[in-house]
C-alpha cells in the first residue's frame, strides 16, 4: 500500500506554502536591497545622487588648480604663480584675492557674509561698486569654501523625476573671476547620477536564493517520503 500525506486546502500544500514564504523572502530582500531612486519623486533627500563636476577655468594657467569636491560641499583654488587671482561673489563684487603668498578675503563683499558665520545683521550696506576691504585669512595660495553657485539650483528637473535611474543633467554653474586683471571663470555642471546597487541588496539575494535552495531541497525530501511504499 502506498501512502501520502494528506493535502490541506488547495494551493496552501506544505510544500508550496514554503516555496511562497521563500518567494516572499526574495522579494522583501529585493526591495531592501535595491535604493530607492524614487526619492526624487517623494521630494526625499536627493542630495546623494548629485555631483557637481568641474568643467573649465578660464583663462587656463600653469600653477592655477580649480577641484570641486562630487558633493559641491566646497571648491578648492590653488594658485602658485605671481598671478593674481581675484574671485568675484554672487553679486558679482571682489570676494577673494589669491596669490601665491596668500588668501585676502574682502570684508565688504555681502558674499563673505553669506558663506561665514557671521550674524545677519552685521552684514555691511555696501554694494558692488564699494572699495574692498582686503583682510588676510591665509598664509598659503590656497584656499577652499562652501559656494552655494556650485549646488543645484530650483526643483530637479522633470527628466529626473520621470526617469532617475538615467544619467541627467540638472544644471551648469558658473564662478566668475579675474587672472591677472583679465576677466575669466570657472564652469561646472551638476548632474544626477543614478543610485547604485548596494552591498545590502547583494545580501539580501543572498539570503533569498539561500532560502530558495533549502526549501527546494526540503521540497524533494518531502517528496520522497510521501511516496514510499508502506511495508506495513
Amino acid at each position: 500500500m502506498i501512502t501520502s500525506t494528506p493535502r490541506g486546502r488547495a494551493g496552501w500544500s506544505g510544500p508550496s506554502l514554503l516555496v511562497r514564504l521563500a518567494l516572499l523572502v526574495a522579494i522583501g530582500g529585493w526591495g531592501i536591497g535595491v535604493p530607492a531612486p524614487a526619492e526624487a519623486h517623494s521630494g526625499g533627500n536627493a542630495d546623494q545622487n548629485l555631483r557637481s563636476i568641474l568643467e573649465t577655468v578660464t583663462p587656463a594657467r600653469a600653477g592655477i588648480e580649480v577641484t570641486v569636491a562630487p558633493d559641491g560641499s566646497d571648491i578648492t583654488i590653488t594658485n602658485s604663480t605671481g598671478q593674481q587671482v581675484v574671485v568675484l561673489g554672487y553679486q558679482h563684487e571682489p570676494f577673494l584675492r589669491i596669490t601665491a603668498d596668500g588668501v585676502w578675503r574682502n570684508e565688504h563683499s555681502l558674499t563673505a557674509y553669506a558663506v561665514s558665520d557671521t550674524p545677519l545683521d552685521t552684514v555691511p550696506a555696501t554694494g558692488r561698486r564699494a572699495a574692498p576691504s582686503w583682510h588676510r585669512i591665509a598664509t598659503s595660495g590656497t584656499y577652499f569654501w562652501h559656494d552655494d553657485r556650485i549646488h543645484a539650483t530650483g526643483e530637479l528637473p522633470r527628466g529626473v523625476h520621470d526617469d532617475p535611474e538615467k544619467r541627467q543633467l540638472v544644471n551648469h554653474w558658473r564662478i566668475p573671476l579675474q587672472v591677472a586683471g583679465t576677466p575669466g571663470a570657472i564652469t561646472g555642471a551638476v548632474w544626477w547620477e543614478p543610485p547604485d546597487w548596494d552591498a545590502t541588496m547583494v545580501m539580501w539575494a543572498c539570503v533569498a536564493g539561500i532560502a530558495l535552495l533549502l526549501v527546494l531541497a526540503g521540497w524533494m525530501a518531502f517528496g520522497r517520503r510521501s511516496t514510499t511504499p508502506d511495508r506495513g
